[in-house]
């Protein structure tokens, strides 16, 4: 399977994963001109990574862990690497930065290399090529953003649909969307199981250039230990100051306005969408409100009726003209001076996937209890390219909301 695209939008450019490109691009040309010259032998082993050089010399063999990233055997080689590249590193760089996903990328690559260089065989054979730093990529992807949906190209089942297409009318289920978790998943046992069966060697520029698939299960390993650990020591900042209320709707002063423990359970009536997938569409948005429930189960408490009451949350569906959705709360005043808080109404377009509607569910759910706004990082449930996973910075901002008095004045 190809990877070709992802239902993941990314909220800047990617300009350094579109930098890496292009430097492979322009390094691979400079490649083809040198051809099988003994120019073109003496560049791959300048810049390739050789891990006897390496680990004889670290200091003056250290730039070569990162250059051999650019360099690369073959088209199919370089078009394979750029096609991962592009479909899943803008969104790691998205959520990471571009600065700090530059040095994820050439360290996840950085950590290949030396990881293969030791349990490599051949140490005097150089080593090109960006699929330990795509490996990292990848495993960043599979943490970051597991549920998103990835289209795949299946190649074998070209054929057979261009033969039925002459006789009928046929999907095309030579294209079929995954979710990421299983799509890199697959890719990583395909990884393990050529890794276990053989070793592809290729020749370029009279070098012997070994293009193993055992790198790549290697790099997969490490870098995703170390991705997984960062994403669990992920630091527990909050963003209190974009879910204040708006100034003009609390008497010109932003208020910090959530669910007061007596108004606990929060009812919630959801009714399926007005359509033929409406039942999944329905199972989407409990699941959000159980993610969230199993995220702070301390401090919130959501039950689904059956039926609506004047204090549940209605869903409705209806097509929303920029948005996926939306949310009416209303607050008042009570006589001991407590800023009551209810949200009245979750208002969802059904014309989006059940898996995309998830999403955006939990963004207008964590709404719906009080965090009103955004979240300025990439990677949160609330941020502007929702992810589809409620991260410790939303639970630390929901936590931090429900810590003060409902109606509490945000110090600007």
């Amino acid at each position: 399977m190809l990877p070709l695209r992802d239902a993941n939008p990314r909220r800047s450019l990617p300009w350094v994963t579109y930098g890496i490109a292009l430097a492979c691009v322009v390094v691979y040309v400079h490649q083809a001109r040198l051809g099988n010259s003994l120019a073109g032998f003496v560049f791959t082993i300048r810049y390739g990574f050789i891990p006897e050089r390496f680990f004889g010399h670290p200091l003056t063999a250290a730039p070569t862990l990162v250059t051999n990233l650019f360099l690369h055997g073959n088209l199919l080689h370089l078009l394979g690497n750029l096609l991962f590249l592009l479909v899943f590193a803008d969104n790691i760089e998205d959520h990471l930065g571009s600065i700090p996903f530059a040095v994820f990328y050439l360290l996840g690559g950085a950590l290949a290399n030396v990881t293969y260089g030791l349990l490599s065989g051949s140490p005097r054979i150089p080593l090109i090529g960006a699929s330990g730093a795509i490996s990292a990529v990848l495993g960043g992807y599979l943490v970051v953003f597991p549920r998103l949906r990835v289209q795949a190209f299946i190649p074998p089942f070209l054929l057979p649909w261009l033969v039925l297409s002459l006789f009928a009318r046929v999907p095309r289920f030579f294209l079929l969307w995954f979710p990421a978790w299983l799509f890199i998943g697959y890719w990583f046992l395909v990884q393990l199981v050529e890794a276990t069966t053989h070793v592809a060697t290729a020749a370029h520029t009279r070098a012997a250039v070994e293009v193993t698939t055992m790198r790549r299960v290697i790099a997969w390993l490490s870098v995703l230990a170390l991705v997984a650990t960062a994403a669990a020591q992920q630091s527990p900042q909050t963003y209190l100051s974009d879910i204040a209320s708006n100034p003009s709707s609390t008497g010109g002063q932003a208020r910090l306005l959530h669910y007061l423990p007596q108004d606990m359970p929060i009812t919630v009536y959801v009714p399926p969408a007005p359509d033929g997938n409406g039942q999944a569409m329905r199972d989407a948005v409990i699941r959000a409100i159980k993610a969230w429930q199993q995220a702070a189960p301390d401090l919130v408490h959501f039950v689904v009726v059956g039926q609506a009451t004047p204090d549940s949350i209605r869903v409705s569906w209806q097509p929303l003209s920029d948005k996926v959705a939306t949310y009416r709360y209303a607050f008042s005043v009570d006589q001991q001076g407590q800023y009551r808080f209810h949200t009245t109404e979750v208002i969802l377009d059904p014309r989006f996937q059940p898996d995309q509607l998830y999403r955006y569910a939990l963004l207008v759910f964590g709404q719906a209890m009080g965090m009103l706004g955004r979240s300025p990082y990439s990677g949160d449930a609330l941020s502007a390219t929702p992810s589809g996973s409620i991260s410790k910075r939303d639970v630390a901002t929901l936590r931090a909301l429900y810590a003060v008095p409902s109606g509490t004045v945000l110090k600007q």
